[in-house]
């Protein structure tokens, strides 16, 4: 998942902590044969027989095999974390499958450098979208924060300072999420009703705390890790285009030229495709709508109807057309 720049020292200092411990010699069995010498053969005999009839649990998987679980659970309700089913509040990664309406998410706002020409492309596609803001940002530029919505868009809750709550204190995650809540109204008058994990990643603790604040926690289904120095604008316009289907949550990031630069050819090649591009809680409006409905047909005995699929497959001249003239003011970004 992304670690923007921002965050990767900390990262950096724990995983080498963490990859630098000393290996642990196995002890080895010399010398002649009596009953405390005999005690670690007695016990790999114990484990052999406990395996044999199941009463052993095995040790953990290797890593290879948890990124190969993950990728398998990537497509669930659930988020990819081994506690996630202890508390009963799911991720959110998609609305209705059978939904015209996708919405476009930006994490990591505002962000001085590159908000202004994000908002004035939004503003001359007349396109509406949902801001995840960071706590720290929002302290540092209120009047940016303020712009997001009064250009009609909506806001939810990033975390005060994009740390990893997956194995934070309850303290940690209190503050991170609901202090940053206190933030947002504080500094908008909004109340927002939506968490976005940082790097994706939820705990319990996390989800009760959403719980107790009425959050819903959004993760997404479509993701061209724009926050990558590796990636280029026309590889954030080709994932995009490949992937977005009906009800997709697309997550974009705020901080990136690039960003603004694909979706100048983004935005009316996806509405060429019969989308609309809305904000979150307009796709999961319609969501609970159409579930509710689809209820009420079951329980009449009524078979379900499903609205025609959205095709995504384009020719490389379609893919290539339909972008707008909006030009890009100059920014100036601070070196990677």
């Amino acid at each position: 998942m992304k670690r923007l720049s921002l965050y990767a020292s900390q990262g950096k200092s724990r995983e080498m902590s963490f990859y630098s411990t000393e290996r642990i010699r196995r002890p080895t069995i010399t010398g002649a044969f009596d009953v405390g010498r005999a005690a670690p053969v007695v016990t790999w005999l114990t484990v052999c027989l406990a395996v044999a009839v199941g009463g052993f649990t095995a040790p953990s998987r290797t890593k290879a095999a948890k990124v190969g679980q993950r990728a398998v659970d990537s497509g669930s309700s659930s988020s990819n974390n081994p506690s996630d089913n202890n508390v009963p509040n799911h991720v959110i990664r998609h609305g209705d499958r059978e939904s015209s309406m996708v919405a476009l998410t930006f994490d990591d706002a505002p962000f001085a450098d590159t908000l202004p020409a994000l908002l004035a492309l939004l503003r001359a596609e007349n396109v509406k979208a949902t801001f995840f803001l960071i706590g720290q940002y929002v302290e540092r530029h209120p009047e940016l924060a303020r712009a997001i919505v009064a250009d009609g868009h909506e806001v939810g809750n990033h975390s005060y300072s994009h740390r990893d709550l997956q194995r934070a204190s309850p303290t940690l995650v209190e503050k991170e999420i609901a202090a940053t809540q206190k933030l947002i109204h504080e500094v908008i008058g909004t109340t927002s009703t939506f968490f976005r994990p940082p790097f994706g990643n939820v705990s319990d603790e996390v989800k009760r705390i959403c719980q107790r604040e009425g959050i819903s926690i959004v993760c997404w289904n479509v993701d061209p890790a724009d926050w990558r120095k590796d990636t280029t604008r026309d590889s954030v316009v080709r994932n995009v285009l490949e992937n977005a289907t009906s009800g997709s949550i697309v997550l974009l990031h705020a901080t990136q030229r690039k960003t603004i630069e694909a979706l100048v050819e983004i935005i009316p090649i996806l509405r060429q495709r019969g989308f609309q591009l809305v904000k979150l809680s307009d796709l999961l409006r319609d969501r609970a709508h159409r579930e509710e409905m689809r209820s009420r047909a079951v329980g009449h005995g009524q078979a379900g109807t499903s609205s025609p699929g959205l095709s995504r497959s384009r020719t490389k001249a379609q893919v290539g057309s339909g972008a707008t003239s909006f030009s890009l003011p100059a920014l100036d970004l601070p070196l990677p």
